[in-house]
């Protein structure tokens, strides 16, 4: 009887635990990392935003070299998208452009595996001396328990290390033309 009261104690702690944890859990996740390119803005800017251009320079093609990627619309323009479905470190989703302006474009972004979530990306570009300061950022919202694993994870290293592959390979492609 004693061991039963042990254990009732022992999990009732464990579910408080958790529920605070998912009270005071951060509920957005935000990543973004930046780079100086030596071109003007427009020239970046347009081929940040181009789908097609993204196999160039995208961090996780080589993740997963046959995964297939479906494009729609006109590449760069509102309402363009890309589909992709890949392994299982590259998972599956859609991004669609949302906005575009003449320094930054969004794109809508949903995540169909390895789970379902959603985000919001960008790239925002401004004139720097000669050159061009490219920013991507990555910005989530979290249900509860995804909040509360994410506590224990740090998206920011995560994300970060394969953003700064990314513009380091937009910046390689796009001063080289």
């Amino acid at each position: 009887m004693k061991f039963v009261k042990i254990l009732g104690i022992i999990i009732g702690l464990i579910v408080l635990v958790f529920v605070v944890l998912m009270i005071i859990a951060p509920r957005e996740g935000h990543v973004e990392r930046s780079i100086m390119i030596k071109a003007d803005k427009q020239t970046v800017l347009d081929y940040a935003k181009s789908f097609k251009a993204s196999k160039d320079w995208s961090p996780w093609m080589e993740k997963d070299p046959n995964v297939k990627i479906t494009l729609g619309g006109t590449d760069g323009a509102v309402a363009s998208t890309y589909e992709w479905e890949g392994n299982d470190e590259v998972g599956a989703g859609k991004e669609e452009i949302k906005t575009i302006t003449d320094s930054s474009v969004t794109i809508d972004l949903n995540f169909k595996k390895p789970f379902e979530s959603h985000a919001n990306t960008y790239f925002k570009v401004a004139t720097v001396g000669d050159s061009t300061q490219l920013r991507w950022g990555f910005n989530t919202e979290y249900s509860a328990l995804p909040a509360v694993i994410c506590m224990f994870m740090d998206m920011d290293a995560m994300l970060g290390k394969d953003f700064d592959l990314g513009l380091s390979r937009i910046k390689k492609n796009v001063e080289m033309k």
